[in-house]
């Protein structure tokens, strides 16, 4: 039974699979492609959260988080389905960049 779903980021992902032992290839994978331990990708969640940017979604911000743009071509592949505004995108890369 399904109680919420809920987007997670790879590394929050990485955090719940490192409690079971059958995952290997999965766990391999994360460490991978992770390149921010969970801490941080929640802060920078709620960083982008804080922007109060109504255009952005939960999935946005996870996203983000995973792939941490460099400049806003990446931003607009990852936020493809609304518009962003220059001065949008750059407060996105501001906070990124911190990261």
């Amino acid at each position: 039974m399904i109680v919420e779903l809920k987007p997670l980021s790879m590394a929050e992902a990485r955090a719940l699979l490192s409690e079971r032992e059958d995952t290997k290839i999965v766990a391999e994978y994360f460490e991978k492609f992770t390149t921010l331990p969970a801490e941080k990708t929640e802060a920078l969640q709620k960083e982008l959260a804080a922007l109060d940017n109504i255009k952005l979604k939960q999935t946005h911000l996870v996203k983000i988080a995973d792939f941490l743009p460099k400049d806003a071509e990446d931003v607009h592949k990852i936020v493809n389905d609304v518009s962003l505004t220059e001065q949008e995108v750059s407060a996105i890369l501001g906070v990124v960049k911190n990261y």
